[in-house]
């Protein structure tokens, strides 16, 4: 594995932490009926935000990008 590939992954990797922190804070300050809405739990949380963000990331990446996501909002 070369230096760019060391690099890209950790790249990957910081991306996808961000992104899931997002996801984390957004869907956390959700009330328990709006999580109940779009069926999840507060149990569910951190499930959803793993794969969301590695699906999230996988589809956007483009090399120097700075991956985000339109997160869920709920009026």
């Amino acid at each position: 594995m070369g230096i760019e590939q060391i690099r890209l992954a950790v790249g990957a990797a910081f991306a996808r932490r961000r992104v899931y922190n997002e996801i984390i804070d957004e869907l956390s300050a959700r009330t328990d009926r709006q999580l109940a809405d779009i069926g999840l739990s507060r149990g569910d949380i951190p499930d959803f935000a793993q794969h969301a963000a590695s699906s999230a990331t996988r589809a956007i990446h483009v090399e120097g990008s700075n991956p985000r996501l339109d997160l869920v909002h709920v009026a």
